[in-house]
């Protein structure tokens, strides 16, 4: 019983999240990126892990051509100079 009720809790504070941000994040170039108070983009971030997990996790440039994120380690391929 704790443990669905560890699960609940946690997928409600991520639809919290995701309700917060749905206005401000926004899918482009394979990636998310949240608009700034000035419309400009900040990101890119993960696909996979707002998908799956409602984080906002910043993808970093990598020895290869890629960025990479380093909580699920996915490769995402972005037309944008990043």
């Amino acid at each position: 019983l704790q443990s669905e009720i560890m699960e609940l809790v946690e997928e409600n504070r991520n639809l919290k999240i995701q309700l917060q941000n749905k206005d401000t994040i926004v899918f482009n170039d394979s990636a998310y990126w949240k608009k700034l108070e000035n419309e400009e983009l900040d990101g890119p971030f993960c696909p996979r892990c707002w998908d799956y997990e409602a984080k906002l996790v910043r993808l970093i440039k990598h020895k290869g051509r890629h960025p990479k994120c380093p909580h699920c380690k996915n490769f995402v391929e972005l037309k944008m100079n990043t």
